[in-house]
């Protein structure tokens, strides 16, 4: 008998979801039939009539469960579903009241009293990023009749909230241990519940589905002040509640480049997230469920008080509002002399601006990065910040650099700053930027000091600190661009936060000027997967043309491939920034590419003269393996990303198959030479020719000094290459050379 009611219990529910309503009641009725107190049934025929339009004969099916088994879930939710549509929700709440009694850490109940609460218009939230004055809102509601308002603060919700808020169903039940319970207890003493919080701010969207009638009140904060408050308290630096806040797990993806942001920046992200968590609550609710106010507001506004108490329903605001503002006011001016924002320098104001541009600019308290001359303003400082920087390192002088220096100044977008900074090689360099720095104010010349040798690559790289513009971009001495370069790589930038880089199409000419036509350099790096961008970027790539563009600044400030020794800096920098964002290409012409390098050398002469030009440093550590550095150094960049394990697998693979392919036959070179080189005895041999004489038994702690970096750069050529039997047999060489060489120390 018990099996004939489970399958016709079964066969009911089948019926049921396939729409076959007369069927399915069939079923429960021959199950009440069997057994009349089967309240399951019972409770599935109530769901029928709901479907059929039949709401009164359903509630009374539900209240008569409700009157056996008081506690029965399913009868209560249904109950309220129908209370709720008739704009009774407060009528559950003696229902609910009745079940709490006989399950009191029921989770679910506690979760539905709470809606209940809500569809009662009695439950409100107020929410912000940090404190902002949140004792003082909680006590000041907390004067009105009938009202009870509970101040939450993160610790109180635990070490592992910000983990529970990311999960609805972990969160949940936090919500139903931690908060819930609070309007629970107020539910029988028929009083508006009120939860005041700085902690349940990533909590917001999920209280919002849960009681989507309660009211939500969100308190915002100048960004440049949170953090400057944030960082008086020391948040992220040693405050009490830095265990309760927003920070990547240990051993997860995110926490080695986490541990490399600064103070601010790990406030700023702070910022952002909860600004976030708002604009996902405010999504979730109907129409008028919520109010922002500004915290600067707040408190000198007296008129601000008077929108949230009418939001609320509530009588007021009280007489002494003024009183407590004033104390709060007080309160502020005890940071004594903690710089203020004002105070701040200019680089670490566009800084923190950069960081929450986005938000910052949707509440009004940001401007865009805009053309026309407005730049980055900086209070306190009579220098303002132009949007864009032009970074033009130079080698030679005369004719070649007066023309790089007049394309740029001919931009029709002016809000740029021109930085022109020489490598060391011609002092007439320095006689011609002077030049063009005392007839244009946007030109800024700085001297590198060291005439012995140049730069290379870390003038690029030291350029970028140069500048606090929220864009960047190189120019060339021996290249070109058009007019209008900077303003429509800048439009497309500003369009879209998530694209790093933009750069137009590009005109190809020889030394003598002569055209070569169009380059087909074009990177489908746009998509929204940084791993399927870095893919294209390093199938895709030929002239590196896109180097030349126009990037954001922040995102620039946090790559390592122009500190890495490398060969092709630009290759890799380029795949380093297409993990960080999109790369977009613009249809007009607007680049001019002039290729001034010699190619009718050997591959020693190329190897040699690319390294002199980017790191001359490079050059002096003998034998080397320009390529196969370089497709390493392309693995350490993917290593050092927070991007999923099984990603980084997958794209580490890549990079070495597709570079074994487009530059098999360099690595195979560069291999073979070192083999050939360390079975003759030869452990230091640069690429232009120059050996080590002191190298031998008479300089044993030199000796082994180049044999071991040989050691790592030959695993660097194995790693690419593990089938190579002779490499491993090289391998051993040096590493019993190593072991007789340790003898003689």
């Amino acid at each position: 008998m018990a099996l004939d009611r489970e399958a016709l219990a079964r066969e009911g529910e089948r019926l049921f979801r396939s729409g076959d309503l007369a069927a399915a009641r069939e079923c429960f009725l021959r199950l009440l039939a069997l057994d009349p107190d089967d309240l399951e049934a019972e409770n599935n025929l109530g769901v029928i009539l709901l479907q059929e339009g039949r709401v009164e004969e359903a509630r009374g099916i539900f209240e008569g469960i409700l009157a056996r088994d008081p506690a029965h879930g399913d009868a209560l939710v249904n109950l309220f579903l129908v209370l709720r549509e008739e704009g009774r929700g407060k009528d559950m709440l003696p229902h609910l009241e009745k079940a709490l009694a006989l399950r009191p850490g029921d989770l679910e109940l506690q979760r539905l009293s709470a809606e209940a609460r809500g569809a009662a218009g009695e439950v409100f939230f107020v929410l912000s990023a940090g404190l902002c004055g949140m004792e003082t809102i909680s006590a000041v509601l907390n004067t009105i009749p009938d009202v009870h308002c509970t101040l939450v603060t993160p610790s109180q919700l635990g070490r592992e909230a910000w983990e529970r808020s990311r999960d609805v169903t972990s969160g949940r039940v936090l919500l139903g241990e931690k908060i819930y319970p609070l309007i629970t207890r107020d539910v029988a003493a028929r009083r508006t519940c009120g939860v005041v919080s700085s902690g349940l701010i990533f909590f917001a969207p999920q209280i919002a589905r849960d009681i989507p009638e309660a009211r939500f009140v969100f308190i915002l904060r100048h960004p440049l002040e949170f953090v400057r408050s944030a960082l008086y308290r020391n948040y992220y630096g040693g405050h009490r509640e830095d265990v309760f806040r927003p920070a990547p797990l240990k051993g997860t993806e995110g926490e080695v480049d986490w541990r490399d942001k600064s103070q601010a920046e790990k406030i700023c992200h702070l910022w952002n997230l909860c600004q976030e968590a708002m604009a996902a609550t405010v999504d979730l609710l109907p129409a008028g469920a919520s109010l922002t106010l500004k915290y600067e507001d707040l408190f000198s506004k007296p008129r601000e008080w008077e929108r949230l108490f009418k939001f609320l329903g509530l009588p007021g605001p009280p007489g002494r509002l003024a009183e407590t503002a004033a104390l709060r006011r007080g309160e502020v001016k005890t940071t004594g002399r903690f710089p203020r924002v004002r105070d701040w320098s200019p680089s670490f104001r566009g800084l923190i601006e950069d960081a929450c541009r986005v938000w910052g600019v949707r509440h009004g308290y940001l401007e865009p990065c805009g053309q026309g001359g407005k730049g980055v303003k900086r209070k306190g400082s009579g220098r303002r910040v132009p949007l864009v920087t032009v970074g033009l390192p130079l080698y030679s002088g005369g004719t070649t650099l007066a023309g790089a220096i007049e394309g740029i100044l001919a931009q029709d977008f002016r809000d740029f700053e021109l930085i022109v900074s020489d490598h060391g090689r011609d002092p007439f360099v320095e006689e011609v930027a002077r030049h063009y720095e005392k007839m244009d104010h946007r030109v800024r010349f700085v001297q590198s000091d060291d005439r012995g040798d140049y730069l290379g690559v870390h003038n690029l790289a030291r350029m970028i600190e140069f500048s606090e513009s929220p864009y960047f971009m190189w120019a060339s001495w021996d290249d070109r661009v058009a007019p209008f370069f900077i303003s429509r790589c800048l439009s497309v930038l500003e369009k879209d936060e998530a694209v790093a880089l933009a750069y137009p199409r590009s005109y190809v000419f020889d030394r003598e000027g002569k055209v070569l036509g169009y380059w087909a350099d074009a990177l489908k790096a746009d998509s929204d997967d940084p791993a399927e961008r870095y893919l294209n970027v390093i199938r895709d790539l030929k002239q590196c043309n896109a180097f030349y563009g126009l990037f954001r600044r922040p995102l620039m400030r946090k790559t390592r491939s122009l500190r890495m020794k490398a060969y092709a800096h630009d290759n890799l920098f380029l795949a380093e920034i297409s993990l960080l964002g999109k790369i977009v290409q613009i249809d007009d012409v607007l680049f001019y590419r002039r290729l001034t390098r010699n190619y009718d050398r050997s591959l020693d002469e190329h190897h040699a003269d690319v390294i002199r030009a980017l790191d001359p440093s490079y050059q002096e550590e003998g034998i080397t393996l320009p390529f196969c550095r370089l497709t390493y150094a392309h693995c350490e960049i993917i290593n050092l990303s927070p991007l999923p394990g099984e990603v980084k697998e997958r794209l580490t693979a890549e990079t070495i198959r597709c570079f074994r392919e487009r530059w098999g036959g360099n690595m195979r070179y560069e291999l073979d030479r070192l083999v050939s080189l360390v079975r003759r005895g030869i452990h230091y041999l640069t690429w232009d020719g120059r050996g080590r004489e002191t190298v031998g038994e008479e300089a044993p702690y030199l000796s082994n000094f180049h044999l071991f970096g040989l050691l790592k750069r030959l695993q660097e050529g194995l790693f690419i290459y593990p089938e190579r039997r002779d490499l491993w047999e090289t391998l051993e060489i040096l590493k019993d050379r190593a072991r007789k060489g340790r003898e003689t120390i």
